[in-house]
């Protein structure tokens, strides 16, 4: 029934468990084109998903991505191997001439690999296909009332006197560093959402009304919202890092 159609849709994990259960319909033929869509899902070339991507016998190959760089240049040259550039798909070539040199910020060596990139790839921007208004940020600083203000300024020299610069030679647990940071930027946004954290803070009943960012926040949705729009319905989209900050 695979031979009845002329085009063919499977995802990642069912090419991987077809390839490890040795499937001879994938992996015998040769499939006239394969496309990749978010083609940095092969970006690991031990796994067995990009093992399996790697095996398909194909005559024309496309990848699409819009990240072909998620940690380092080992995920970019897993898409070089599935396109089969030569002679950069070739391990050996590979670690001797563009690996090392990019560590070492080698200028001959970036423009090595800008040239194999501008010959392969076609690089598509949001402003080529979309007619996108031009964004405008605008930054706005906020108090945070007391009794919360003194209380984050204690934690706020707790942390840098444990993590600052003069103690830049010093071993420390990252892990708990990102908690300690991440609880300090949880308390800018709202006393409650640090209830339960690491800190000894203040659990008293608190309300949207304490955090000045929800306070502006709703205010300014209230005069965008009202506005006059040229015959349009006001919408807004609010995006938070936390969603507990939004609840």
């Amino acid at each position: 029934m695979l031979w009845d159609n002329d085009i063919v849709l499977v995802t990642y994990d069912t090419v991987a468990n077809l390839y490890e259960s040795r499937c001879d319909a994938l992996f015998e033929a040769t499939w006239f084109r394969t496309i990749l869509d978010e083609g940095h899902l092969i970006h690991d070339s031990a796994t067995k998903r990009s093992r399996a991507i790697l095996a398909l016998e194909t005559q024309r190959k496309l990848c699409l991505t819009g990240t072909p760089l998620q940690n380092n240049l080992s995920d970019l040259y897993t898409l070089i191997r599935f396109i089969k550039v030569d002679p950069w798909m070739r391990e050996e070539v590979w670690q001797t001439f563009i690996k090392p040199n990019i560590r070492r910020k080698s200028e001959k060596a970036i423009e090595l690999l800008q040239q194999l990139l501008a010959t392969v790839s076609i690089r598509r921007l949001k402003t080529d296909v979309l007619r996108l208004p031009p964004k405008v940020e605008q930054k706005v600083g906020l108090q945070m009332p007391e009794p919360w203000a003194e209380d984050y300024r204690q934690q706020y020299h707790i942390f840098a006197d444990k993590y600052g610069l003069d103690r830049e030679n010093e071993s420390w647990d990252s892990a708990e560093f990102f908690q300690q940071l991440t609880m300090l930027r949880l308390y800018c946004n709202h006393p409650r959402l640090a209830g339960g954290s690491h800190y000894d803070l203040p659990r008293q009943e608190t309300t949207w009304h304490d955090s000045p960012k929800i306070a502006h926040l709703v205010e300014d949705l209230k005069t965008h919202l009202t506005s006059e729009q040229g015959g349009n319905i006001p919408e807004a989209v609010v995006f938070s890092q936390w969603t507990s900050f939004l609840e």
